[in-house]
């Protein structure tokens, strides 16, 4: 009697273990699949604001100066785009998936809720550093593009993995420069995020915040984070859009101070916000969203399964 009582007990712990995982599981593809939903809408939609940021950065002209002109500038500002929201799925998964994972188990570590701003700070930086391995190729063919140094994305990406020894020099110095400009914006993004929604909530007497709440945090979250950021977003532009004249880290300040001044390190600051705070709000609102929807169709999938059982 003991050992058939102890052996259901393991069976039932068992069985709650694996609903635990299944659940653990489903809950990470759901987050995943929204990211990769909504950092494709906000690459899509956001895209000739992106262009002319980076050509902000690097100083390069981004007027109409006459209606002649306005077709193919206006083309150019839409160079890429397709391949963007393409890649930005993955690069959103990836992140996503490590991100979660990461501030669960450190959460897990760290249990105090006064700590829960560092550690969400420290899954975003391992999320960063995962999904820039996939980002950073795309990205810096998407930036030559983007800045007229190529064609197209087919000759960006010939230039890059085509040339030898250079390529893989401007790709290894594209990969640290992203780093040095990605980490940091998004360990804070999210951190920052979260943070604002939270004390929002609070404010609120705890109900869920609307769609145009958690669209005004976004913008808010991705202004400061841009505004703070700008600096080290100019540099890792330079660096990889231009790798033979800004060749480090110290090499690219030094040569921004002796021919701009301390101002060169904020070139296209205002497009860099503007950029960030619609980039961030249009992604929170479409993560929410599509986290919102995804999570209803899977109470309506189970639902319909429990009664088909019921049923049986």
């Amino acid at each position: 009697s003991g050992s058939g009582s102890d052996g259901g007990r393991r069976i039932r712990a068992a069985a709650a273990q694996c609903g635990a995982w299944v659940r653990e599981a489903e809950g990470s593809l759901r987050r995943a699949v929204a990211s990769m939903l909504a950092e494709s809408f906000a690459a899509f939609t956001l895209y000739p604001l992106d262009t002319v940021k980076l050509r902000c950065q690097l100083r390069l002209p981004t007027s109409l100066n006459s209606s002649r002109q306005m077709i193919p500038r206006i083309t150019q500002l839409y160079s890429g785009v397709a391949s963007a929201a393409l890649v930005a799925a993955p690069v959103a998964a990836v992140f996503a998936t490590v991100y979660h994972s990461t501030k669960r188990r450190l959460r897990e570590l760290v249990p105090l809720e006064q700590f829960g701003f560092v550690t969400a700070i420290a899954a975003g930086a391992a999320g960063t550093a995962m999904s820039s391995l996939v980002d950073t190729p795309f990205r810096l063919c998407r930036e030559l593009v983007q800045c007229g140094a190529c064609s197209s994305a087919g000759a960006a990406w010939r230039q890059v993995f085509g040339s030898g020894s250079a390529g893989r020099r401007h790709l290894s110095s594209a990969y640290r420069a992203d780093l040095m400009s990605s980490l940091p914006f998004d360990a804070l993004e999210f951190a920052t995020y979260e943070h604002l929604s939270r004390l929002l909530g609070k404010a609120r007497g705890g109900r869920e915040l609307t769609a145009g709440e958690l669209l005004a945090v976004g913008a808010l979250t991705g202004a400061l984070v841009g505004a703070v950021t700008s600096p080290l977003s100019v540099l890792r532009a330079r660096m990889a859009s231009q790798p033979l004249r800004y060749t480090g880290i110290r090499q690219s300040l030094r040569l921004i101070f002796r021919e701009e001044g301390p101002r060169g390190l904020f070139s296209g600051v205002s497009a860099s916000v503007a950029r960030e705070a619609l980039n961030s709000g249009v992604f929170f609102f479409a993560l929410e969203g599509f986290n919102s929807m995804l999570s209803v169709e899977g109470e309506r999938k189970k639902n319909a399964e429990s009664s088909s059982v019921v049923a049986f």
